[in-house]
């Protein structure tokens, strides 16, 4: 998003600057948050964090996440369907249907779907 849709933004308006700089801040503070929330995981595997500790951290980043694509569906991709052009629009879905998340390695479904059945797994009752 940084370098392909939010720069394309940039150049074809300034009114969405303000927005776009904090975004790009909530992206940083979004690795920052998901390295939290994979480190309570594992210290609560390791036996060294308590389930409500790994339950806080999943809060934390589900309030987050929300609101940060809420932010950018009600206000940039607004901004974006109104000034950029075709042109603008087949680059950028170019480059997003090639890019993966960089914070996984190959299948990005595969390995949300483990951290999500590791996440259950745990907050789940022995007993069950």
């Amino acid at each position: 998003e940084d370098e392909y849709l939010f720069r394309r933004l940039r150049e074809r308006t300034h009114t969405m600057n303000a927005e776009l700089d904090e975004l790009e801040r909530q992206h940083v503070r979004d690795h920052q948050l998901v390295d939290a929330l994979a480190d309570t995981l594992e210290r609560h595997i390791a036996g060294e964090a308590a389930l409500a500790d790994l339950d806080q951290a999943v809060s934390a980043y589900a309030r987050f996440i929300w609101d940060h694509m809420g932010r950018e569906e009600g206000v940039i991709l607004p901004a974006a369907q109104r000034y950029l052009t075709d042109a603008d629009w087949d680059e950028i879905n170019a480059v997003f249907l090639e890019n993966r998340d960089p914070r996984f390695s190959g299948d990005t479904d595969a390995e949300f779907k483990r951290l999500f059945s590791r996440i259950v797994n745990i907050a789940l009752p022995a007993d069950r």
